[in-house]
């Protein structure tokens, strides 16, 4: 029971550094000893054991026999004797030397660069000598980041330099004044920073556009252009609807920091860059056109049914038309030889003839405000209809009112008509005013046109006599004033040998109109004095031209006395025409390009779409 009570009093020494032997547990006594643990009272610490020491009183010396070289130590294992007042000579009290024949090696001796072990910790050399660091790549300079080795001499593989940044590589060490001539993202001269020799190295550049950086060539010797966004190609967009026209290949390349020229579009989605309705991905109408770029008009059943159709209800039987006018609210007037007049005075009505005079009317022209009727026929005969009652009627001079038009001028409404004597006349129907303004003998007028605030086109021929041998003519005039104020235009890509005359005029803006005549003659305006040949279409080379019309710079409208209606745009002619009838076309209207009307002979008035 007693050494049950002694283990649980002594069991704290579990928690120490030194773990007593069971032995110890029980006898209440320590065995093994050392600096840090001693033996307690009465007992002395020989050879690392407590022993019980014959003494009285705290002093207790262990004496150690053979210290050979007098150097405090005797060797490990000595034999010793427990000396209770102090240690008689020939006796030492520190045992461990490692070598009794030298003084110099002993427990604590400092180590020195001998080859031997001066401290007698069981390692040679340790902690002394030079610091040396591998070099595996056998340059001669040691790693930088590698621990050093402490040694008297110097280990294979070892230098004592250490400032190599790279040690795998032979080729790379640290060199004053180099300039590197690799460009391989290494530090060639471990003066921290790679590729030195190329400064512009990690900067911007532009090849081809800005947004690069320099960065070392495949093959090591300079650099190249790396990351910089390619240029863009773009395509023009001459008639401006988005869709670039691809077929003779991009017009030019920007780089992405770089503005995008006008008419100029990045795709090619376009298949006529001259007409704005026609582009791929385009959603097909009835107009007439390819709008989605397939090869085909008007193709899944987008018209319903409808397209070119003859108008006859409510118009007299094989009437002679000679023109058409619309004016607001699907307002259709048409008008031709022996007094016929009918009018649709609004969608989805039928025509009703009205009466006039007894005249065959030439030309009509409508006042997009009233949707009055002005009318020009032979005989110089010139009135007014409203759709139910004929006004002002009234005989200009004996020759035939060849056409009609008008224009707004400071909120007063004014007609002009020209007959084929040449004379220009203007009239304020507002005030019952009538002026002839010229007489330009011997020429003959057959066509005039204006936009409000802009001067009058008037075509026609050099020779009122003689027109089928004479020259076409066109000329300018601002409204006012006399003969003296006609502007003479110039006529340019005309066949010398061309005999003939202008039969209409369209005037799209101030800047561009087109004028059409005998033979397959088509004029375009520059909007200045001159006027370009446009080659008719294979289709009517030889037909002569009676009408045209202009919905836009994109759409302009012709009749010829074969009865086709042609449609030409900037880029050309259509592939075919818009309609190709069995009776002469005198006159055309548009409104929108699926409200167009065309008259003619033997009772033609046709409505597209209908």
């Amino acid at each position: 029971m007693r050494g049950l009570s002694v283990w649980v009093a002594l069991s704290g020494l579990l928690l120490s550094c030194t773990v007593p032997s069971l032995e110890e547990v029980i006898s209440g006594k320590p065995l093994s000893c050392d600096a840090e643990h001693s033996c307690g009272e009465g007992r002395a610490c020989a050879q690392g054991t407590c022993v019980d020491a014959p003494c009285e009183g705290p002093l207790i010396a262990v004496g150690y026999r053979g210290d050979l070289d007098g150097d405090g130590y005797a060797p490990s294992g000595a034999p010793y004797e427990i000396f209770c007042d102090g240690l008689p000579a020939g006796f030492v009290g520190q045992t461990g030397d490692c070598d009794d024949a030298n003084a110099g090696r002993h427990p604590g001796a400092l180590e020195v660069c001998d080859g031997q072990d001066n401290d007698c910790n069981g390692d040679t050399d340790d902690g002394v000598g030079a610091s040396w660091y591998p070099d595996q790549d056998g340059d001669g300079f040691g790693d930088v980041n590698a621990a050093s080795l402490i040694r008297c001499t110097q280990p294979s593989g070892y230098v004592q330099d250490h400032s190599d940044c790279l040690d795998s590589n032979a080729k790379v060490y640290p060199r004053k004044d180099f300039t590197e001539t690799t460009c391989d993202e290494v530090d060639d001269d471990c003066d921290g920073v790679a590729d030195d020799g190329f400064s512009m190295k990690g900067t911007t550049c532009a090849d081809p556009c800005l947004g690069g950086t320099w960065v070392c060539a495949a093959d090591k010797t300079g650099l190249v252009c790396a990351g910089a966004p390619p240029r863009e190609s773009y395509y023009p967009d001459s008639d401006g609807d988005g869709a670039g026209d691809g077929s003779n290949g991009a017009s030019g390349s920007k780089c992405p920091n770089e503005n995008l020229p006008t008419g100029v579009v990045f795709n090619m989605d376009d298949c006529d860059d001259q007409d704005p309705y026609n582009r791929r991905g385009k959603t097909e109408v009835c107009d007439g056109r390819d709008n989605d770029c397939n090869s085909l008009a008007d193709e899944k059943n987008v018209c319903m049914g409808k397209g070119w159709k003859p108008i006859t209800t409510g118009l007299p039987a094989n009437a002679f038309w000679n023109t058409v006018a619309l004016g607001p609210n699907g307002r259709v007037w048409v008008a031709g030889v022996g007094a016929t007049l009918a009018v649709r005075l609004q969608t989805g009505q039928s025509f009703t003839s009205v009466g006039c005079g007894n005249v065959n009317w030439n030309a009509a022209w409508v006042s997009p405000s009233s949707g009055n009727v002005s009318l020009g026929g032979e005989g110089g005969k010139f009135a007014l209809h409203s759709g139910s009652s004929c006004m002002s009627e009234r005989t200009l001079y004996s020759s035939s009112v060849a056409a009609v038009t008008g224009r707004m001028e400071s909120d007063t409404l004014r007609l002009y008509a020209v007959n084929v004597f040449g004379m220009l006349y203007a009239l304020v129907p507002a005030q019952d005013q009538v002026n002839q303004l010229f007489d330009k003998d011997p020429g003959a007028f057959f066509g005039i046109h204006a936009l409000d605030d802009t001067s009058l086109l008037l075509v026609g021929s050099t020779n009122e006599f003689a027109v089928a041998s004479a020259y076409p003519y066109i000329a300018s005039h601002p409204g006012t004033g006399g003969q003296d104020k006609l502007k003479e235009h110039t006529l340019t890509g005309i066949p010398s040998d061309y005999r003939g005359a202008l039969r209409a005029v369209w005037m799209v803006s101030p800047r561009l109109a087109y004028a059409v005549g005998d033979k397959g003659l088509v004029l375009k305006w520059d909007g200045q004095q001159t006027w370009a040949r446009i080659a008719p279409p294979s289709y009517s080379a030889d037909a002569d031209y009676t009408s045209v019309t202009v919905l836009d710079p994109y759409s302009v409208y012709i009749t010829d006395t074969e009865g086709r209606v042609l449609l030409l745009k900037p880029g050309g002619w259509a592939l075919t025409p818009l309609y190709d009838g069995p009776h002469p076309l005198r006159d055309i209207a548009v409104n929108a390009a699926d409200d167009i009307w065309a008259v003619g002979d033997n009772g033609l008035v046709i409505h597209f779409a209908e």
